[in-house]
């Protein structure tokens, strides 16, 4: 069997381009994206309420892990140290480490140079201070790809609706 639904077709041009396919059912709607961004796409069956109101008031975190197939999180190095860094001074003060094990953590810390998210892990899963808590000293900010995706494209096409 072979219909034809009444897909409609949204167009988002300025710096970035992307092609919005929405196929709509009163609560639910299907939303697929054609963007120089990548591609994306999802089938919401129960906004709770009409599809373009659920569309304007849904955030980037929650929009962005349901419309792509990837994560749209990247380890940080750099912001993952500074974090920790910050925690084992926090530690050194209250006294749950001494100043030479905030010395050597530090200095483990300092020598991871790569943005490699294994690296980082195995050296905080060896710091005793952390025991099985390490996987929540990682800092895995969005995607910039997904912010500039969001902001230059996602916004003026829930505006156009």
């Amino acid at each position: 069997m072979i219909t034809i639904d009444n897909t409609k077709t949204y167009i988002v041009k300025n710096r970035e381009y992307a092609e919005f396919y929405i196929r709509e059912g009163g609560e639910n709607v299907s939303v697929t994206i054609r963007s120089t961004f990548g591609n994306f796409g999802y089938f919401w069956s129960h906004c709770g309420e009409n599809w373009k109101t659920f569309l304007k008031k849904v955030d980037m975190d929650y929009a962005m892990n349901k419309l792509s197939d990837s994560s749209i999180y990247a380890f940080d190095i750099e912001e993952s140290v500074k974090f920790v860094k910050n925690d084992i001074i926090e530690l050194r003060k209250t006294g749950s480490l001494t100043k030479e094990q905030a010395r050597e953590y530090t200095d483990e810390l300092n020598s991871l140079c790569d943005n490699d998210e294994r690296l980082f892990m195995e050296a905080l899963s060896e710091m005793k201070c952390y025991n099985d808590c390490y996987y929540e000293m990682s800092v895995k900010p969005i995607k910039r790809s997904i912010v500039n995706f969001w902001e230059t494209l996602w916004i003026p096409f829930v505006e156009s609706l």
